[in-house]
């Protein structure tokens, strides 16, 4: 389980055209930019960096 809802995160604000971007980029076989997640005590993930890509991608 992993939470994109950090207080230190912005809104998810990337319009379509920007998520399609992301997902054109992974299918191409290029890198994004590095995530940051970080492990809670109850073995969940915490997005620390990356947020709007990793929404991008569940999307």
């Amino acid at each position: 389980m992993a939470r994109c809802a950090s207080p230190y995160e912005r809104e998810f604000v990337y319009k379509d055209k920007q998520r399609d971007a992301v997902m054109e980029t992974l299918g191409k076989g290029f890198p994004l930019n590095a995530m940051y997640w970080a492990v809670q005590g109850d073995g969940t993930f915490e997005v620390i960096d990356g947020q709007q890509r990793a929404i991008s991608i569940w999307q």
